[in-house]
């Protein structure tokens, strides 16, 4: 048995939990039950579960815009409150099937049972929106509204609705919703999970292209950075003797290469008959041991006996041109890095992000095997999780959302918001920063090669 009338105010239910939806406190089952007299008199009840939502209306009076609630099926990632839609009709296309009998009361019946119900407070809709509060409202043969709302409208006049009431049912218990959660209502595919939050994966290639300009320059050497180096020679790098000794070589080298200097021209007395000896004493120099001239030659002020006896030495030829070649990579792994921070603070500005490194496997496109397949091979790839945001979704309707890939809502909301066509504008620096110790120690090993042979 079920009690309907406002009077009686009085329910059964037969279970607490049957029908009852997920994140809402009543079932459409009840909310039916509940309008039972107005439906059988001839009013349509439809029931929809969603959210609160904002429509932006226009104040000519104040000139501004401002936000109403109203019902919405869309969900988002954070607080959502929700809400039920429960519009009531006695449209002209059924209005003889809308009987004259008096069911205000039902409504109000209605209206008191679900807000407890619900936990909820209920705004009275028509179209045009709000219509005030419920004691106004009138079902008699059609739907009509008071002005109790209005202090200056005239007493007891009634207003037929536009269209249709609305019970707008908004649960006073907000859901918090994850966006995990959220892929899972509109049954989203394509899209990488850490906990709760959600990210569309792309490498760097497939996301250049979809936020750069298609022509953008330094775009290429973005997706593959081996080409950078064709730019950049070692001849143009290679130091000249003073600056090698003074700034690049350490001591331990300095010796070093002193001693592999005098191997390669022949020993001390051939070093020293290569000197011009109107400054030095040539019996002198002669009759050092080699520690001794080592010294001799690493002290005097500019290294000036020491350039003129190596200007010919491939020995000090090969360490400029070893020096030149780790400036020329280390100037273009530098301009390189900043072509990708420059990618990488576009996303900064847009998105949150995570960045990683992983091998891959790729078809080779000029190697077959027997069988005439693409052979395979192992790569390392940059790539990016990009982490959902509820802005991707704000201008969407909901029947562009569900069962959407969220690659696809993504890429459209790139598309939507001109966040496809950026360049790159990297500041390139003069120089790049060589490890120098480990260079010397690439340096040692070389000589220590060559004193060995």
């Amino acid at each position: 048995m079920r009690i309907k009338r406002w009077g009686d105010f009085a329910y059964i239910k037969e279970s607490d939990d049957a029908g009852k939806p997920g994140f809402w406190n009543i079932s459409e089952d009840d909310i039916r039950d509940y309008f039972q007299e107005s439906i059988d008199e001839g009013y349509q009840i439809e029931v929809e579960f969603g959210f609160v939502g904002e429509i932006r209306s226009w104040n000519y009076k104040d000139q501004k815009s401002y936000y109403l609630e109203r019902f919405t099926k869309k969900m988002t990632s954070g607080m959502n409150t929700p809400a039920i839609s429960i519009v009531i009709r006695a449209d002209e296309a059924s209005i003889n099937d809308v009987s004259d009998n008096d069911v205000s009361d039902n409504l109000k019946f209605a209206y008191s049972i679900i807000s407890e119900e619900a936990d909820a407070e209920i705004a009275i809709l028509d179209a045009d929106g709000d219509i005030g509060g419920i004691d106004g409202i009138v079902a008699k043969g059609g739907l009509f509204y008071t002005d109790t709302w209005n202090e200056n409208a005239e007493e007891g006049k009634m207003h037929e609705v536009e269209g249709h009431v609305e019970f707008l049912v908004k649960q006073k218990q907000g859901v918090k919703i994850t966006q995990k959660q959220l892929a899972e209502y509109y049954k989203w595919g394509s899209y990488e999970t850490k906990g709760d939050l959600i990210f569309v994966d792309y490498s760097l290639e497939d996301l250049a292209d979809e936020i750069l300009a298609r022509d953008s320059s330094y775009k290429d050497l973005l997706i593959n950075g081996e080409g950078i180096y064709d730019s950049y020679w070692g001849s143009d790098y290679q130091p000249d003797f003073n600056s090698l000794f003074q700034y690049y070589l350490d001591k331990e080298n300095e010796v070093l290469f002193v001693k592999a200097l005098i191997k390669e021209i022949g020993g001390i007395e051939e070093l020293v008959n290569s000197i011009e000896h109107s400054a030095h004493d040539e019996e002198e120099l002669k009759a050092m041991k080699e520690e001794e001239l080592i010294q001799y030659l690493l002290k005097e002020r500019f290294y000036s006996t020491l350039k003129e006896v190596s200007t010919d030495s491939e020995v000090l030829s090969d360490i400029r041109q070893s020096y030149g070649d780790w400036a020329s990579q280390a100037h273009a792994d530098a301009n390189l890095e900043e072509i990708r921070s420059e990618f990488d603070e576009i996303l900064d500005d847009n998105f949150k992000y995570e960045k990683g490194t992983r091998e891959v496997e790729k078809k080779s496109k000029f190697n077959k095997d027997e069988n005439g397949n693409w052979r395979t091979y192992r790569e390392e790839e940059t790539f990016y999780l990009i982490q959902f945001d509820s802005e991707w979704i704000e201008d969407m309707g909901i029947d562009d959302l569900e069962g959407e890939s969220l690659t696809s809502i993504f890429e459209q909301y790139l598309y939507n918001n001109s966040k496809t066509s950026y360049e790159l504008k990297p500041y390139f620096s003069d120089y790049g920063d060589v490890d120098d110790k480990a260079w010397n120690k690439d340096v040692k090993s070389d000589l220590l090669r060559f004193l060995n042979k």
